[in-house]
């Protein structure tokens, strides 16, 4: 649902904070027996948080008027990035922490899932995938906001090179959604569970030797709400017994040389 809150703020505050040229901070807490989730829009977005107040000489009736502002930042003094940065979100508590065993994805702040893969030579570089299926289960998160909403999850490639070993900035350098064969359709509910599979046999091909070097064998999971909704799904983890860990399936055969049967 789309709709608006007005928050009344004190007028002795708010002159308070205007006088003496300080930040005016202000929180909105969300209590009920239920599953809540409130979203916010941003300057850049068009729906930003707005402060209404009537200004006026005190003691004067007659010169009041309405102003309207909206969130604003001081820092970097002349950076082409200063509006980008007008309003920004800061996560006091994030989301419900995972069970031991779990890989997470989503939540707030927003959450994604590295996988690095350490496929041997001999099928990459020497032979011909015919198939490759990410195989990963869901766990049912009942405790994520919009649990029971379907949205997109999908794998993306690591476009970063073996220079950077960081992983938080290995997982802001990735391929565009649907590039290397990867498929973006899969949808569903932080509440399901069950397998969910991923072709990625394009991007396996990808990582031989002679036409990548120095690429990262790796892909990244992510929600396609990511950084507007709290919603988290739940996977079994390389921790989780054998047969629920996350795994690859290939199907390959031996890559025949030229005159040999």
């Amino acid at each position: 649902l789309v709709d608006s809150i007005k928050v009344p703020i004190s007028n002795a505050i708010l002159l308070h904070k205007i006088t003496d040229s300080l930040r005016l901070r202000v929180g909105i807490q969300v209590v009920g027996t239920n599953h809540a989730e409130v979203r916010l829009g941003t300057v850049n977005g068009g729906t930003s948080a707005l402060l209404e107040f009537k200004p006026a000489a005190h003691g004067d009736t007659t010169g009041v008027t309405v102003s309207t502002q909206a969130p604003v930042s001081t820092t970097p003094v002349g950076s082409a990035i200063t509006s980008a940065l007008a309003d920004y979100l800061i996560v006091l508590k994030g989301t419900i922490a995972e069970p031991p065993g779990i890989l997470a994805l989503g939540g707030v702040p927003g959450r994604r899932i590295y996988f690095s893969f350490n496929l041997p030579s001999q099928i990459v570089d020497s032979s011909t995938v015919v198939r490759a299926t990410l195989m990963l289960t869901q766990v049912p998160n009942p405790f994520s906001p919009d649990a029971r909403d379907s949205a997109k999850v999908y794998p993306q490639a690591v476009v970063a090179g073996s220079a950077v070993t960081d992983v938080g900035r290995a997982l802001e350098l990735l391929g565009a959604p649907g590039t290397a064969g990867l498929d973006t359709t899969h949808a569903f509910a932080p509440a399901d569970s069950g397998l969910r599979q991923f072709e990625m046999v394009q991007l396996v091909r990808s990582w031989s030797s002679q036409l990548a070097a120095g690429t990262t064998r790796a892909l990244a999971m992510r929600s396609s709400i990511e950084g507007t909704s709290g919603a988290t799904y739940w996977f079994f983890s390389s921790e989780a017994p054998l047969a629920l860990r996350p795994k690859v399936r290939l199907t390959y055969a031996p890559r025949r040389s030229a005159g040999n049967p």
